[in-house]
């Protein structure tokens, strides 16, 4: 457990560091504001995440998109494709799920764009199995499509008229269940990188 906490620590910090040379950028914000209403954002990653049921920490090819229907709302739609454990081999051989949902943005006087959101998903899960046993031999399933919940907040910042730079973290919780023991889905996932935005409608503009 208090490993999994030194690598949330840890990862608290790169995400930091990665977002402290935007701070220049400060003065400069009141000039030019890239946040719309009608903003469609993007955005690619890897993603880390640490399970809470021992603490393995896994990765994910991350991609999803915001689209903003208002100043302090935006539907909001992500991916997550299981690339495999960074350190041992755990209980599930996949663990790829999707979520939709909304986000609420707390609005500020320059570019910086916190929020928190909540998000409905579904795994696409499949756990290891013995060699064969006696649920192997009549032919038990080791996948699931399983239902998941998510909460989480983070940050944007739009330095640039197509581009920002973003951060999250979100709280997974589901568990994965089939002809096998079920095993914990719950995990805490962190993404941070560049994303792409457009403005869909220029003559709208936040006051």
């Amino acid at each position: 457990m208090v490993k999994g906490l030194q690598k949330i620590i840890l990862i608290f910090f790169a995400g930091f560091l990665f977002f402290l040379p935007s701070l220049s950028f400060s003065q400069e914000e009141e000039k030019a504001k890239y946040l719309r209403p009608t903003v469609f954002r993007s955005s690619g990653t890897f993603s880390t995440g640490i399970f809470l049921n021992g603490a393995l920490t896994a990765s994910y090819l991350t991609g999803g998109f915001d689209y903003y229907f208002s100043e302090k709302f935006s539907f909001r739609s992500d991916g997550f494709y299981f690339l495999n454990y960074l350190e041992e081999t755990g209980p599930l051989l996949s663990n790829h799920s999707v979520f939709s949902g909304v986000n609420f943005h707390i609005k500020t006087k320059n570019n910086w764009d916190p929020y928190y959101f909540f998000q409905p998903g579904v795994a696409f899960s499949q756990r290891t199995v013995p060699l064969c046993d006696s649920l192997c031999s009549l032919g038990g399933q080791s996948s699931s499509i399983s239902p998941l919940f998510s909460g989480g907040l983070g940050t944007n910042y739009y330095f640039q008229k197509w581009f920002h730079m973003f951060f999250d973290v979100r709280l997974t919780q589901g568990t994965h269940l089939s002809s096998y023991q079920p095993v914990s889905l719950s995990d805490v996932r962190f993404s941070f990188g560049l994303g792409w935005n457009i403005i869909c409608r220029k003559d709208l503009r936040l006051k």
